[in-house]
């Protein structure tokens, strides 16, 4: 037998904080098409069911269009079972339960732990948390336990009770529950681990990632069971890579130069992928540093990329004793301050250069 697990798809998302309008509605029907290509996935590979624990679509209030888009690829899927849990971005989704037109192969989990039978041997149980269950649910999870046993939450596990909320899973609410795989999701990035002998966890993360806080692989979970054994691996699925790249940029004098840095620290990121250029090292008052002209040529060569300076300034004092011109006694005078920081010093030098030297202030 053969299961996916998958969580955070978001469907629907707005994605316009790291993307123009254009671009922010081809990455949501990416996310679609990614979504859609796991069912292509099940039927070419032999896969069962799929569990979605939670935040399938991005808000409360789910479109009709992709309430229906949903509807209708598990229709056209007949042959395989779908157990959905909402999560704390899609919790109003509860409501499809009473809906009259779900597909038979649909089972939506609500507040009230529930169980299914996959096989004889292999049950699905689930419980949606909420302000009224965080605090009990735990009480109401028993499974057979000479089955194996697959448990669908969404939210993030805690060793702490106290912290616990609809959001939040205290481990002992699914300790010693005859559990074989915890499924869960919230976590928009990959991991795993134990619960206690028996039970493993995994977040399989988002299904495609969609801001600067989701870099790294993503994908969806394979899970197996042989004979009573369940093993499980990741998948990459995304067909985009959010990097996040550190370059140091000390010893560069112009931007030319900081580029091929640039380009040297990401030869083996895909031109297809988006990437976050953050500069760091040292630079000096010569250095020609352009950082709007520098993103919009890496534009040209990846989906998308910005840049984040977080280089500073080498300045050595004693360089300029005995320099009397407008450049060195500006210096002299912002170092002889003690009331700034060394970052509105680097600024205000910054600024103040530009000036005597007619540059764009911008």
């Amino acid at each position: 037998m053969k299961l996916m697990h998958v969580s955070d798809v978001h469907i629907d998302s707005k994605m316009e904080t790291n993307f123009d309008k254009v671009k922010a509605k081809e990455r949501n029907h990416e996310i679609l098409v990614s979504f859609e290509d796991l069912f292509d996935i099940m039927e070419n590979e032999n896969y069962d069911a799929m569990l979605i624990s939670g935040d399938l679509f991005d808000t409360k209030k789910i479109s009709t269009k992709a309430f229906s888009y949903v509807v209708d690829l598990m229709q056209k899927h007949q042959s395989k079972k779908f157990f959905y849990i909402p999560g704390n971005h899609d919790d109003e989704s509860r409501l499809i339960n009473n809906a009259t037109d779900l597909p038979q192969n649909l089972i939506v989990f609500d507040n009230k732990f529930s169980v299914f039978p996959l096989t004889e041997d292999v049950e699905i149980g689930g419980i949606a948390l909420d302000n009224t269950n965080f605090n009990s649910f735990g009480k109401q999870i028993v499974f057979n336990p000479e089955k194996t046993n697959i448990m669908l939450l969404h939210g993030s596990l805690t060793k702490s009770p106290s912290s616990a909320d609809n959001e939040t899973i205290f481990v002992g609410d699914v300790k010693n529950k005859s559990i074989d795989y915890l499924a869960l999701g919230h976590i928009h990035t990959f991991s795993s681990g134990k619960i206690d002998e028996r039970c493993n966890f995994a977040y399989p993360g988002c299904l495609e990632p969609r801001g600067f806080d989701e870099i790294g692989e993503k994908g969806f979970v394979k899970i197996e069971i042989n004979a009573g054994k369940l093993d499980f691996e990741f998948v990459k699925h995304a067909r985009r890579t959010f990097h996040e790249i550190k370059v140091d940029i000390s010893g560069a004098n112009n931007s030319r130069e900081i580029l091929d840095k640039i380009y040297e620290n990401t030869k083996n990121v895909a031109v297809g992928d988006i990437v976050k250029i953050v500069l760091t090292g040292k630079y000096t008052i010569d250095t020609i540093k352009s950082v709007d002209l520098m993103e919009k040529e890496l534009n040209q060569k990846f989906y998308h990329a910005k840049i984040t300076d977080k280089s500073t300034l080498k300045i050595n004092i004693d360089d300029y004793k005995n320099d009397y011109s407008l450049k060195g006694m500006l210096i002299k005078k912002v170092y002889a301050d003690d009331s700034l920081s060394n970052e509105d010093k680097d600024e205000i030098i910054l600024t103040g250069i530009k000036a005597l030297s007619g540059e764009d202030m911008d």
